[in-house]
């Protein structure tokens, strides 16, 4: 039987491992053993940007014809905003392969509490695509990021 000390030991040994892994870390999807991550946030779309909060991008993975990237932005300490990620129509076809420009989008929300928040974020890249056929490249130009990134269209 243990004594008193020794559940004392164990509950407060139990209490730092909880309080310690509260925070969630990102993490890079290239990390996860080859298995996709099946997490949708946001269906990238064809149009027109609008006004957006800002947003630091960390990273970027790509697994097929999805998209993760680290984010972190100030925001609303509820959980209520929206992303988008939206590619110009106009594409640099001139270019090998073709180019599209794209952007994460955050829609502002009047908020009077606003932390600083972290996360990855799941964006299927299906219609930004120049050509809807298995194998076709398209490099995406995405605004806020270092480098272009180069999609390869899987059916």
């Amino acid at each position: 039987m243990k004594t008193d000390r020794q559940k004392g030991i164990l509950t407060l040994l139990l209490l730092v491992l909880s309080t310690s892994c509260q925070k969630k870390a990102l993490f890079n999807a290239a990390m996860l053993s080859g298995k996709p991550m099946e997490q949708v946030d946001v269906i990238a779309k064809i149009g027109n940007w609008y006004t957006s909060d800002p947003i630091e991008i960390y990273n970027v993975d790509l697994d097929a014809n999805m998209m993760y990237m680290n984010i972190s932005w100030n925001g609303s300490c509820y959980e209520h905003e929206q992303f988008d990620f939206i590619g110009l129509e106009g594409v640099e076809i001139e270019k090998e392969p073709p180019v599209r420009t794209v952007k994460l989008l955050l829609k502002h929300v009047d908020d009077t509490c606003t932390m600083r928040k972290e996360k990855t974020i799941g964006i299927n890249i299906r219609e930004l695509t120049i050509e809807k056929l298995q194998d076709v490249e398209t490099d995406l130009n995405i605004l806020g990021w270092r480098k272009k990134v180069r999609y390869v269209y899987v059916e």
